[in-house]
C-alpha cells in the first residue's frame, strides 16, 4: 500500500497521534531509512490501541524495521508475535518469510551451533507445504536448501570429526545420515570413503568392500576414486 505522506506537524511525537496517522508515520520513517523511529510509532500503537484495525500491519511493520535495520533477532521476535496473533492474516506467508530470513541471517558458520539453520528451514518449508500460491514461494524452496546445505554441512564437519579420532561407529552414523537426509549433499563421495574406511577399520571388510564399491560405481571423477579403488583391491586379496 502506497500512502501520500504530506510534511506537516502531525508526523511529531509531540502531537496526540492517533493509531492511524502512527502507522503513517511508521511507513513515512521506514521509506526514508529511519528504522529506530518507524519501530517507536509502531510500538506506540502496540501500546496504546489495543483495539486499532491497523494492530496487525504495525506488528508486520515493525518486523520490516528490524529486518532493514540488520537487527535479525529482533525481527525474528517480531515476525514470531505476528504468526502467533495473526496466524490467519493475508500477509501470513510473508512473516514465515522473513522469519526464516531473519534465522538465516544469524547463520555465522557451519561448523557451530546449527540451531538457526534447522529454523529457518522449518519456516521455509512451512510456505512450501500450506501456501502453494504465495508470491514467496519459490524463493522460500531456494533459501530451504540453502538451509540445508548448512545443516548437511555441519553433519559432515562432525563426521570428519569422528574420523580424525577414530570413532569409527560414529563416523559411519553421521556419514550415512549425510548420505540419506540431504538431497542435495555436494560431498556424498567423501561420505562414502569415510563409511567405508571406518568398516575396514572397524574390521567389517564385508561392508567396507560394499561401501567402496558404492564409491566406485557412482563417483568415477572423484577425487576418492582412485583411493577407493587400491582399498578394494587390498581388500578383496586379502579376503582370497
Amino acid at each position: 500500500m502506497i500512502f501520500a505522506l504530506p510534511s506537516c506537524s502531525i508526523f511529531s511525537f509531540d502531537d496526540d497521534d492517533s493509531d492511524y496517522n502512527l502507522f503513517i508515520l511508521g511507513q513515512k520513517n521506514q521509506q526514508e531509512g529511519e528504522y529506530y523511529q518507524a519501530v517507536k510509532a509502531y510500538e506506540k500503537i502496540l501500546n496504546n490501541y489495543p483495539e486499532s484495525t491497523v494492530r496487525s500491519r504495525a506488528q508486520l511493520g515493525m518486523g520490516d524495521a528490524h529486518f532493514n535495520e540488520g537487527k535479525y533477532f529482533d525481527a525474528e521476535l517480531a515476525y514470531g508475535k505476528f504468526i502467533e496473533m495473526y496466524p490467519n492474516n493475508e500477509h501470513i506467508d510473508k512473516a514465515y518469510f522473513y522469519k526464516g530470513m531473519s534465522h538465516l541471517m544469524q547463520i555465522k558458520d557451519a561448523d557451530q551451533d546449527v540451531t538457526q539453520a534447522h529454523k529457518c528451514k522449518e519456516s521455509f518449508d512451512f510456505i512450501t507445504k500450506h501456501f502453494s500460491r504465495s508470491p514467496y514461494l519459490k524463493k522460500a524452496k531456494e533459501k530451504s536448501v540453502e538451509c540445508e546445505g548448512v545443516i548437511a554441512a555441519h553433519t559432515m564437519t562432525i563426521a570428519e570429526y569422528y574420523f580424525q579420532v577414530g570413532a569409527y561407529a560414529s563416523v559411519i552414523h553421521r556419514s550415512i545420515e549425510y548420505i540419506t537426509q540431504y538431497d542435495n549433499a555436494p560431498e556424498k563421495d567423501r561420505a562414502l570413503y569415510y563409511i567405508a574406511v571406518s568398516y575396514k577399520e572397524e574390521d567389517n571388510k564385508a561392508k567396507a568392500i560394499g561401501w567402496f564399491k558404492k564409491l566406485i560405481d557412482n563417483f568415477p571423477e572423484s577425487d576418492y576414486f582412485s583411493k577407493a579403488q587400491s582399498e578394494l583391491a587390498e581388500l578383496e586379496k586379502e579376503k582370497e
